[in-house]
Formats: C-alpha cells, sequence, structure tokens
C-alpha cells in the first residue's frame, strides 16, 4: 500500500488498515488526517462506505 497512489473514485483502505500499515498507534490520528483531506476537498467519505 506504501506509496500507492489513488485514483478519482478509487476507494481508500479503512482507518485500521491505515494505522496497521502505518503503525500508528492511534486510530484518532488517522481518523484526524483523513478529515483534513476530507476539508481540504480531496477526499469524499459515505455513510457505510468509507472514503
Amino acid at each position: 500500500m506504501r506509496g500507492e497512489e489513488f485514483q478519482v473514485g478509487d476507494r481508500l483502505p479503512g482507518i485500521s488498515a491505515l494505522q496497521e500499515e502505518y503503525s500508528v498507534p492511534s486510530l484518532g490520528a488517522i481518523w484526524q488526517a483523513q478529515q483534513i483531506l476530507v476539508c481540504e476537498g480531496l477526499v469524499r467519505t459515505e455513510q457505510g462506505s468509507g472514503a
């Protein structure tokens, strides 16, 4: 997954998968990073579908 580029419309890995891949101790840190991307318009989230 590291270094992987995503195309428009691709689904991102789940927060737990990202936490494990990058050895981040807190799910909250991954969630906050994802929210920054949402606020910047780079990622869109949908209830039940992920990001």
